[in-house]
């Protein structure tokens, strides 16, 4: 945004010289300030404050309320900016900001500690932040980077659902189809893609401590690992006593395919024999290895298990309801796709962007049922929204 600002006396009267400054703006039209949109007019007034601050007052506060107002998005960023910048002047943190805000732009660079979320509830108006010391600091930070380029709506959310991957654009998808409409924004429902299961305790953590109510929709394999972090000591103790009663063969995660490529094994073979012959390690190794171990391996699934402990396992995540927790069965999102009635379209396509195809075929006018088993979606938004 190129603007520059002009400042005019209007009369000269010595006594009471500055009640006779006209600002004007050039902004690709000049005119003077008061004939520009409020937005534009609160920038310029927070700038000329931040000049006057740093030629004047080394110490300063500012209280803004909702600067978002008649301001578009870039313009949010760009006074989110100029208020860092009045927070660092001369590189040194003497002035504060104190600013109310409904949009995401002016919390997405801030540290997570100075947030406060203010709830209007049955027992009145309720103030929530997070104390840091009680984080891990690795933790917060990460979670901050992640903040900065996306999720920073969940602090203005009544319920958040936490997801993986790309469930979140699905999602909308099959609450349309199953209310008649999304039904997620009128109840200031958030979708919050956490990008992996070691993501899911540090985000609960936070909305916990706000008060915000939060929900986790995970794959199957999140039994192996990441789960012990979101239960409690004694459903730690249950799932450990399931997981000693598989197979050793399925208690790592991963079990041999069936069946396997023999131009893979052929490659495979290659490359290690001439790794042998050299006795130097070859990097093409790595690269076979890496194509080869995913055809030969997959993920345990709920199914694997014997009926006995799948019943027992079945009990064990629908007991996870109460805690918010919500294991999908199947194993993970592509397990629910009806591949059946995938055309070549979709199917060349990679993983990833799968999802996105079925959402704008949806959006088309196909019935996303034709694409996705939703029962179990269905079972778990109940709990959700009801």
């Amino acid at each position: 945004m190129n603007i520059k600002v002009d400042i005019n006396m209007l009369e000269n009267k010595k006594e009471d010289y500055y009640k006779n400054i006209r600002l004007y703006i050039n902004d690709g039209v000049e005119t003077p300030l008061e004939n520009k949109g409020s937005g534009l007019q609160s920038l310029i007034i927070i700038e000329l404050f931040k000049l006057y601050c740093k030629t004047f007052n080394k110490s300063s506060l500012l209280i803004l309320e909702e600067p978002e107002l008649f301001l578009h998005p870039h313009a949010k960023r760009m006074l989110s900016g100029i208020l860092k910048d009045f927070l660092e002047i001369s590189g040194v943190l003497k002035n504060q900001v104190i600013v109310t805000t409904h949009a995401q732009e002016f919390v997405e660079d801030v540290d997570i500690e100075n947030i406060n979320v203010i709830k209007k509830g049955k027992d009145g108006t309720k103030k929530s932040r997070i104390y840091i010391e009680k984080y891990d600091f690795k933790e917060l930070q990460k979670l901050k980077i992640e903040l900065i380029y996306k999720n920073a709506e969940m602090f203005f959310a009544d319920k958040v659902i936490l997801v993986e991957g790309e469930e979140y654009i699905l999602i909308p998808k099959i609450v349309e189809h199953l209310y008649g409409k999304n039904i997620l924004n009128s109840k200031d429902i958030s979708i919050i893609k956490v990008g992996g299961k070691s993501y899911f305790d540090i985000y609960r953590k936070v909305l916990n401590d706000l008060h915000i109510e939060n929900y986790i929709i995970a794959d199957y394999d999140i039994i192996y690992k990441e789960l012990s972090s979101l239960i409690d000591e004694e459903n730690i103790n249950k799932l450990n006593d399931l997981k000693s009663k598989m197979p050793e063969s399925l208690k790592s995660n991963k079990k041999v395919k069936n069946a396997t490529d023999s131009l893979d094994w052929k490659k495979l073979v290659e490359v290690v024999e001439k790794s042998i012959l050299n006795q130097k390690y070859s990097n093409d190794l790595e690269v076979v290895w890496s194509n080869f171990r995913n055809r030969i391996y997959e993920k345990v699934k709920l199914k694997d298990l014997d009926n006995e402990l799948k019943n027992k396992m079945v009990d064990f995540i629908e007991m996870l309801y109460e805690n918010k927790i919500f294991i999908m069965k199947n194993g993970e999102l592509e397990d629910y796709y009806k591949k059946e009635n995938f055309d070549e379209d979709i199917n060349k396509l990679s993983k990833g962007l799968k999802p996105y195809k079925i959402v704008e075929l949806v959006s088309s006018g196909e019935d996303i049922e034709k694409y996705i088993c939703i029962d179990e979606y269905k079972k778990i938004l109940s709990k959700m929204l009801n």
